[in-house]
């Protein structure tokens, strides 16, 4: 600690003259375009960090750890048949929905 004492003390010796001076900065005016003309993002719906990727875009682990807690709060294999299967329905992907359906019913049918 007292090394760190003696180098303040002979910093402020050695700059005695400028560290006394009023240093008077400059004043700017603040534009008043918005970000909206500029074809910029506004504060609001920018977020800090990285961007999220899209579900398909993960990796096997990072989507493996985005499901856990469906497979976990879920009580059974049925029922996330079911809600997949609603899922493909809604998005318009009948045929997906229909091979599901065809799983639940018929699974012996798949391992072939």
């Amino acid at each position: 600690m007292d090394k760190s004492k003696s180098m303040f003390k002979k910093f402020e010796c050695q700059n005695k003259e400028w560290l006394a001076t009023q240093i008077d900065l400059p004043t700017c005016e603040i534009m008043t375009t918005s970000t909206e003309s500029l074809n910029m993002p506004g504060p609001s719906t920018q977020k800090p960090g990285r961007p999220p990727k899209e579900f398909f875009e993960l990796s096997d682990q990072s989507k493996r750890r985005k499901v856990s807690c469906l497979v976990e709060t879920t009580a059974s294999h049925e029922e996330l048949m079911f809600a997949a299967r609603l899922s493909l329905q809604k998005s318009g992907k009948r045929d997906a929905a229909k091979l599901l359906k065809e799983l639940e019913t018929s699974p012996k049918r798949a391992s072939k």
